[in-house]
């Protein structure tokens, strides 16, 4: 039986837009509304710890609370910026590196099954191990 063979050139910009894609869908797993909750937290303390203040002077833990909590966001916050910036430069050194070694790829299909190549690895996927999907 004849295979299908489909030969696609490498796309520095689409690996980087895809790379991008990556990072949002795996970063959206709750760090953000983690940091949001946080300063969300951070400001209700520091609301009550002011409108629950005394005259007296003794410390008020409500604001220490809320300060914690401020300093754990921003700091959340800042982790996040400079893990994305070293990602995205990491994914721009990997772009850099598949495009000098002219990194294509082909995809074969055949009735027994399919098939990956470039110039870093070879797969093969027999159609058996898909019995329990269907299209």
């Amino acid at each position: 039986m004849e295979s299908f063979n489909f030969h696609f050139p490498y796309d520095k910009e689409q690996f980087i837009r895809q790379q991008i894609v990556l990072w949002k869908l795996q970063s959206r797993q709750g760090s953000r509304k983690q940091r949001v909750n946080f300063f969300i937290a951070a400001a209700a303390f520091l609301a009550l710890g002011i409108l629950a203040g005394s005259d007296d002077g003794s410390p008020n833990p409500f604001i220490l609370v809320g300060i914690l909590f401020m300093l754990y966001a921003v700091f959340s916050a800042l982790i996040y910026g400079s893990a994305k910036r070293r990602y995205i430069r990491k994914t721009h050194e990997v772009a850099d590196k598949y495009e000098a070694m002219d990194m294509d790829c082909t995809y074969e299909f055949s009735e027994e099954f399919l098939k990956y190549t470039d110039k870093e690895k070879a797969v093969q996927f027999r159609w058996s191990m898909f019995t329990y999907y269907t299209i």
